[in-house]
């Protein structure tokens, strides 16, 4: 059976895998944390800030209560894994319903896939704007599950992101905070059409831990695939050719260079961007006015990303336009110590 919890029920099955946990209050442009060791704490707290801002809360195990809020260092273990489906919509406004509806059915999509894989039944989350799935699990905070989870969440985003919803792969982080749910989500100006809702999460009677083996076999099978599709010739017979650069494109400010070019569009949610493909005229159909076919992603520590929906592009990655374009030395931040071949 599943039902919609109310708040102080979530909270306590987040204080079931989690010792102490922060809550962070959003008002304007400030931001107010404080750090609680029960549910009950939390829950009055929240319900004195609730009345206006966005209230958030940590969402995996902290040893102990830093100084000031959560950074991703202080996470010693994952407890959650939350898959986040946002509506592709103008920056800072609430979704209507028919944008909530495309979040629901791509959730439910991908929540239909990983039970095929043997995950076990998640709790199902409307944050006000979207919606979560929402898995527990233990995994210890490590490098090598930082980068299980960077294929997990870019594996699902390749495969359920679109010009409709985006997967964000941002959350994967430990220190992200989530919605508190059962507060209300204020986005922008509320309307009629974009109101601002009350979040609400339904919760499994029986919430298991997914199992660290599930987790990994779904890795392996989405690291496999894009194996798969990296090494397959993406536009011609020829293999590429190594990108000559004394650029290290880890520091590439990608937005500025293709604003710099004439091909920025809009700002997407996290570290998103809508853009024109450099490839736009070899496509088949046009692109929407609100560029949401073509999205580039900023560098999280790695290279940067590119991804066009055309079919003639589907293949294409960041590598293809550096080689295309020819200038994105002039907005790297760093030299590339290996010297001027990428490989």
């Amino acid at each position: 059976m599943i039902r919609v919890a109310t708040t102080l029920e979530y909270l306590h099955w987040c204080f079931r895998d989690n010792p102490i946990i922060e809550l962070r209050h959003q008002l304007g442009g400030r931001w107010q944390s404080t750090w609680h060791d029960d549910p009950e704490s939390l829950y009055r707290a929240a319900q004195q800030r609730c009345r206006q801002g966005n209230l958030f809360i940590s969402q995996q195990h902290i040893p102990r209560a830093p100084q000031g809020p959560l950074k991703n260092a202080d996470v010693d273990r994952y407890s959650r894994l939350l898959f986040d489906f946002d509506p592709v919509r103008k920056p800072g406004t609430a979704s209507t319903d028919a944008e909530l509806a495309a979040s629901l059915d791509r959730a439910l999509s991908v929540k239909k896939y990983l039970t095929l894989c043997g995950w076990p039944i998640p709790a199902i989350a409307m944050s006000g704007n979207g919606y979560h799935l929402v898995y527990r699990c233990t995994l210890l905070a490590t490098p090598i599950a930082a980068k299980k989870l960077s294929t997990l969440y870019r594996g699902l985003a390749e495969r359920y992101s679109d010009e409709l919803v985006n997967f964000d792969i941002a959350v994967r982080n430990p220190g992200r905070i989530g919605t508190l749910y059962g507060s209300i989500k204020r986005k922008g100006t509320p309307t009629a059409e974009r109101p601002h809702r009350q979040s609400q999460i339904s919760i499994p009677s029986s919430w298991p831990q997914v199992p660290a083996k599930r987790v990994n076999s779904v890795v392996e099978l989405l690291a496999r695939k894009e194996q798969q599709t990296t090494t397959k010739p993406t536009f011609s017979s020829q293999e590429r050719k190594p990108l000559m650069g004394a650029g290290d494109y880890a520091s590439l400010d990608v937005v500025s260079w293709f604003q710099s070019r004439g091909m920025y569009v809009t700002a997407g949610p996290e570290n998103m961007h809508f853009v024109r493909c450099p490839w736009s005229e070899s496509h088949s159909t046009p692109s929407p006015e609100n560029g949401s076919d073509v999205v580039i992603f900023e560098s999280d520590g790695s290279w940067p990303g590119f991804h066009c929906k055309h079919a003639n592009c589907a293949n294409r990655n960041i590598r293809d336009v550096i080689q295309l374009l020819g200038d994105a030395d002039q907005f790297c931040t760093r030299v590339f110590e290996g010297g001027k071949i990428h490989g």
